[in-house]
Parts: structure tokens; C-alpha cells; sequence
């Protein structure tokens, strides 16, 4: 019981951003007392190796990788639907692509989305700068049809900057009315987005394809075809953001995003033979980033919102706190 419970604490918290590693193999635990029928609360997620999975969850929002030292955040779902915070309302994006079944998995700072065993979806961020990227892999034999779609910059502050329990759940949907005032400028593979109610700011988009429409909303819409074994690279980010970010970088931006992700979470490890225990180390790596020492960039010790996660059903919650919250 106190292994469960520890792990719920990394399931309740939400974490940074990024990883690849080994995959580990499936566990050979068996889950059925973690049902409904059994249980009036069983888990949202299951511990497997160095993270957490899902399969055909229905959450959304309810996962953040952080980036940089900013209010910079990638809201992630148990489908590969996502929110961005700038802070303040930066859009919604969904990647859809045909499936019988969707397995999220959390990995210290990453996301990674496995959809029937032939496309693996993973987002990353940058920690340097503000940027979510994300890689999308045709691992099966056939070609596969995948449809993109990005809106709702609605520059919208949220009452407790979009904290699960607090905000609405829907408040990084995709709303018509978040995309007034959005104005579109699209170039191949690339887009703009202008955005802002009392200042005017710019989002810029690289895109996997340049078969790139501009919907009545105003929303894009974009359309590709993954060749078996073919990968392609998508970002979002800030025009601020001094990174370069365009198609032919995005490869190694990806694998800097990893980089980066890799050496947090390698600062500490902890392997037992619990498998609730074992992916806590890692996951603690990216929730807590001491910011001159005084500074909690992260979920521990969250105050009120941390009880909630224990009392509610909340699947998740984010937010940045000082030592004198604690």
C-alpha cells in the first residue's frame, strides 16, 4: 500500500519534458484488481519500467512538460491532443490519425503516444527555449493518413493558470471563440499565427507537410502520409524564440529537446524491485528545478492543489510554487 501510494504521487503531480530511452519490457503484473468493478478508484495509470501508461484514456490536459525557466508549458491528453500555455492561452493542436487503440505513456519529460503499434507519436520541449516539438514515426508496413489541426490562440489568462480542479476542464479546448482575432500567413511548410488583445504577438508553426489550409474558424488544417519507417518533425513556438526551428533543423532540435531531457533525468535513478518505486527518481529529476535556490518549478509540495490530487479525482495538476508555499 505505501509503494501504491508513492507512486500515485508521481501520477497525481505533472512533470517537465522529454525522454527517450531503452524500452523496457512489459511488466508481467497482473492488473485486474485495478478495474472498476474492483475498485471505486483504480489507477489512471500503470507503472511500466522508467514511466506511467495509459490505454485508451480519456484525460485531457492533465500532463505538463515545462521548458525553459518561463510560464512556457505543453498541456498533453491520453490521445495526442494538446494545449499550449505561454502563459496565456497559445492554441490547441490534435494530430488525427485512424485507430483502434491509443497507449499514452509518461516518461520522465516526454509523452509518447503509440496508436495500434504502427505510429508513435512523441512530444518533447525545449529547456533552452520556448518550443514544443514532437516526431511522428510509421513503425507498421503500410502507409498511414494523418490529419493536423491547430487553432484557438486566444491569448486568454486563466483563473489559476489552467490548474486541473480549478479551471474548467475544457479551458484548453478547441472554441471557435478562441480564434477570433487570429490572423493566419502560411508559406509551404511553415505558418504564422497573429494573436494578441491588447498586444499583438506572433506563433510560428513547422509543420510535417505543406498541404496546409486555413479554415473559416480561423484555424490550419493539415494533411500528410506517413511512408512505412518514415519519421517527420512538427514544432510550435514563440517568434521569439531564437532557436532555429524550420523543417530541415527540426531533426536536431528533436534530439537536442532529448539531450537535454536525458541528462535531468539521469541526475537520479532509483531501481528496485517495486515497480510503483522505480520510476519516481527520474520523474522527481523533472518536476523539481531549483531556480537560484529559491524556487520550485514543478508539483512538490503544491500546498492545496497537492491535497486535492489525494482527495479528488484529479488526474493531474501543474503550476510553479516557492519554498514559502511548503
Amino acid at each position: 500500500m505505501r509503494s501504491v501510494l508513492l507512486f500515485a504521487a508521481l501520477l497525481t503531480g505533472t512533470v517537465s519534458a522529454a525522454a527517450q530511452s531503452t524500452k523496457p519490457a512489459r511488466l508481467n503484473e497482473d492488473y485486474t484488481w485495478n478495474t472498476a468493478a474492483a475498485t471505486p478508484r483504480p489507477l489512471h495509470y500503470r507503472p511500466a519500467g522508467n514511466g506511467a501508461e495509459t490505454t485508451d484514456g480519456t484525460a485531457r490536459f492533465n500532463r505538463a512538460l515545462y521548458g525553459a525557466h518561463t510560464g512556457f508549458r505543453l498541456e498533453c491528453s491520453d490521445m495526442p491532443e494538446f494545449g499550449l500555455y505561454l502563459p496565456r492561452m497559445g492554441g490547441n493542436l490534435r494530430i488525427d490519425i485512424p485507430h483502434e487503440h491509443c497507449t499514452a505513456r509518461y516518461e520522465a519529460g516526454r509523452m509518447i503516444y503509440r496508436l495500434d503499434e504502427r505510429v508513435e507519436i512523441e512530444a518533447q520541449v525545449l529547456r533552452s527555449e520556448d518550443a514544443a516539438l514532437w516526431r511522428l514515426t510509421n513503425t507498421g508496413d503500410e502507409a498511414v493518413h494523418a490529419t493536423l489541426r491547430y487553432g484557438g490562440a486566444a491569448d486568454v489568462k486563466f483563473y489559476r493558470e489552467g490548474d486541473l480542479g480549478v479551471d474548467k476542464p475544457d479551458c484548453f479546448d478547441f472554441k471557435p471563440a478562441y480564434c477570433a482575432g487570429n490572423v493566419y500567413t502560411v508559406d509551404g511548410c511553415t505558418a504564422e499565427v497573429e494573436y494578441g488583445r491588447k498586444q499583438r504577438a506572433v506563433l510560428r508553426l513547422t509543420l510535417p507537410t505543406d498541404e496546409i489550409v486555413i479554415t473559416e474558424h480561423p484555424a490550419l488544417q493539415a494533411s500528410l502520409t506517413l511512408a512505412p519507417g518514415e519519421t517527420r518533425y512538427m514544432a510550435v513556438y514563440p517568434a521569439t524564440t531564437r532557436a532555429d526551428l524550420g523543417p530541415e533543423a527540426l531533426a536536431a532540435r528533436f534530439a537536442e529537446a532529448e539531450s537535454q531531457r536525458a541528462e535531468l533525468a539521469g541526475a537520479l535513478t532509483i531501481r528496485t524491485p517495486d515497480p510503483y518505486i522505480t520510476p519516481i527518481g527520474e520523474a522527481l529529476d523533472s518536476a523539481v528545478v531549483l531556480l537560484g535556490g529559491f524556487v520550485i518549478k514543478g508539483d512538490i509540495g503544491h500546498s492545496s492543489a497537492e491535497s486535492r490530487c489525494f482527495v479528488q479525482p484529479v488526474r493531474g495538476f501543474r503550476g510553479g510554487c516557492s519554498l514559502r508555499d511548503r
